[in-house]
């Protein structure tokens, strides 16, 4: 562990609608600390652009080198704009533009984080906006004289071991003797009261089955189609999603077919709902979905889909009736039920509260949807690695998504090829993984090259789909 503790020292911003100055000052003794140029704020028809230029890297005298970003928000009733302004683009100049303001009262926040993601200090000021009028607020950021630099580190008692699977191919075997095909972006796993791993094998168009000993065989599905029937004879079209309920009856987001289809404990294939592909909330065949993604079961039997390529988060009675429980079109957004947005919602997962987490893959996101439809942001902000709390974590386009008995969401963070956790808090760290490749072992030397599907046993065991391999990962 490198440890760096910091002098305490000031960063003066001066941020404006009509000017911005942004400055640093220190002690006396500190005369070799940089400074800031003089910058600009201009707002045009309620847009604002913010100008920032450099003179010089940041000095390692006063650790001002430290900060890795800058996360400037300015809020006008409630609708915040985020801008992360990254440690290349501190050290030249930059432009920050933010657009669509509202007249009223802004509230300016900046944030410094290192590249942990830990706050080193922030500062916030209001002023009031007024169509055809300047607004000036100052900022005063003092740098945290306690902070000491700590490297993030994968879990060292996890261990990543392979399951089955190995080469891209269709076979039943033991093993490594066994192959599947998944897809680039799909693949789906469940595990049964028996830790059976049920597998919804994408590019096979089958649903599989791994015993704990590593022997696999195939459920359901045969060739690439639409048709229900006998286990043997029925066809899928690129399944995604699995999920099981307590008689034994799996349900499968049949993703290339645009339905959610139902497989009896006797092995009979049904179609549960959906038909062609497009949007309608309905009965049955009456609804209507596109590119489902994940599913998940709540304890009254309702059952909830990510409807992927619709944006939306739908939800399925036990009598079978669709309706559109969260969403409505693409974009970002947090609120009550058709007022939030995703974008290409994947992965899903419930807790023992009825709370529904998505891995909101197009936002880099990980959302919270309550009982009643309340729709949050539990952590992520923009596209990049970051351990951290709430939006200073990042992640790049999260998949599957699973939820422990500890109420720990476990995230396969699919871009940073790597496996994230985040406690009941929204603490976000890594548990396993480093670059995108394949390996077996322990914390950062266990990788991954293709993370999907993931899910967890009774025993706190974590399986995972990982190029046309899966993967097992347990505790030391």
């Amino acid at each position: 562990m490198e440890e760096r503790t910091m002098n305490k020292k000031r960063i003066i911003a001066t941020l404006a609608l009509l000017p911005l100055f942004i400055g640093m000052g220190c002690l006396a003794s500190c005369s070799n600390l940089p400074k800031l140029e003089k910058n600009e704020i201009s707002l045009k028809n309620g847009s604002l652009s913010v100008k920032i230029a450099v003179l010089n890297n940041f000095s390692t005298q006063a650790k001002v080198a430290d900060i890795d970003r800058l996360l400037v928000q300015v809020e006008v009733q409630g609708d915040p704009q985020t801008q992360n302004l990254q440690k290349a683009q501190i050290s030249g100049p930059l432009t920050v533009n933010f657009s669509s303001l509202s007249a009223g009262t802004a509230t300016v926040t900046m944030t410094a984080f290192d590249e942990s993601s830990h706050s080193l200090g922030t500062a916030s000021a209001t002023a009031s906006i007024q169509a055809g009028r300047n607004a000036e607020v100052n900022l005063a950021l003092q740098l945290d004289p306690t902070y000491v630099y700590v490297m993030p580190t994968p879990d060292q008692g996890l261990i990543a071991s392979t399951l089955a699977g190995g080469v891209a191919g269709y076979l039943d075997g033991k093993g490594e003797l066994a192959s599947f095909d998944f897809d680039s972006d799909s693949a789906g796993l469940f595990v049964d009261s028996q830790g059976n791993l049920l597998v919804a094998d994408s590019g096979n168009d089958r649903i599989r089955k791994i015993e704990p000993d590593g022997t696999v065989s195939t459920l359901a599905g045969s060739v690439e189609g639409n048709s229900d029937g006998a286990s043997a004879i029925a066809k899928f079209k690129r399944p995604v999603g699995i999920t099981l309920d307590g008689s034994g009856n799996l349900y499968v987001a049949d993703a290339g077919n645009s339905r959610i289809r139902k497989i009896s404990s006797s092995g009979l294939v049904s179609t549960l709902a959906g038909s062609v592909e497009g949007y309608a909330d309905g009965l049955g065949t009456a609804a209507k979905f596109r590119l489902p993604g994940g599913i998940a079961r709540d304890a009254s039997g309702s059952l909830y889909v990510a409807d992927t390529g619709n944006n939306l988060i739908r939800k399925i009675s036990p009598l079978g009736e669709v309706s559109t429980f969260a969403g409505r079109d693409e974009g970002y957004a947090d609120g009550q039920g058709a007022a939030a947005k995703f974008k290409r919602p994947v992965g899903l997962a419930l807790d023992g509260s009825g709370n529904l987490f998505v891995a909101d893959a197009g936002n880099n996101r990980i959302r919270k949807i309550s009982p009643s439809g309340a729709v949050t942001t539990l952590a992520g902000s923009e596209g990049d690695y970051a351990d951290g709390v709430g939006a200073a974590a990042m992640f790049r386009d999260p998949g599957g998504i699973a939820v422990d008995a500890g109420g720990n969401l476990i995230v396969a963070d699919r871009g940073n090829f790597r496996i994230r956790k985040i406690d009941p808090s929204g603490n976000v760290t890594t548990l396993a993984g480093s670059d995108g490749l394949y390996a077996d072992g322990a914390g950062a030397a266990a990788k991954f090259a293709a993370l999907y599907a993931i899910a967890l046993d009774g025993n706190g065991n974590l399986y995972l789909s990982d190029s046309q391999r899966v993967r097992k990962v347990t505790r030391s």
